[in-house]
């Protein structure tokens, strides 16, 4: 459960960091 929590944490991060780079 907790491996499921960061990992979508991470890629809610990870999506926000790529956008904000290309944008």
């Amino acid at each position: 459960m907790k491996t499921a929590v960061r990992r979508s944490m991470g890629g809610a991060v990870l999506v926000c960091f790529l956008v904000g780079f290309l944008t």
